[in-house]
């Protein structure tokens, strides 16, 4: 039992990483016209941190690719209301909300892709 936990531990954790290594790249391109790079590694690690471990532990595995793209749909959602809410609260600028939904799209598509990738060949589920 104990083994199981940290082995669903450690995967989480790689799992993690991998998407921040993924998506990271892709909000700096993105964003980079609507803020600086210290907001959009924070609005990454903090939207990553928000939405990761809720898809990764407290829903069921997700079977079909079509509930994985279901449950990315969520993750979206909730990562352009994270870069919204930097954008417009916090440095107190308007606009931007084309750009922020276009860039969690491309980021959450890479980083399923990529995962998907992983758990087929690699066996190693991400």
């Amino acid at each position: 039992m104990i083994e199981y936990w940290f082995s669903q531990q450690r995967d989480w954790l790689i799992a993690y990483s991998l998407t921040c290594v993924i998506e990271l790249p892709v909000y700096l391109f993105m964003l980079r016209h609507l803020m600086n790079s210290r907001m959009i590694v924070i609005g990454c690690l903090l939207s990553n941190t928000m939405t990761h471990p809720i898809f990764w532990f407290l829903l069921p595995d997700f079977e079909s690719l079509m509930s994985n793209v279901l449950a990315e749909v969520g993750v979206v959602a909730i990562e352009c209301l994270v870069f919204v809410f930097i954008r417009q609260i916090v440095l107190r600028r308007k606009f931007g909300t084309k750009e922020i939904t276009a860039s969690a799209i491309v980021a959450n598509t890479l980083s399923l892709v990529v995962g998907l990738l992983c758990d087929r060949f690699l066996l190693v589920s991400v």
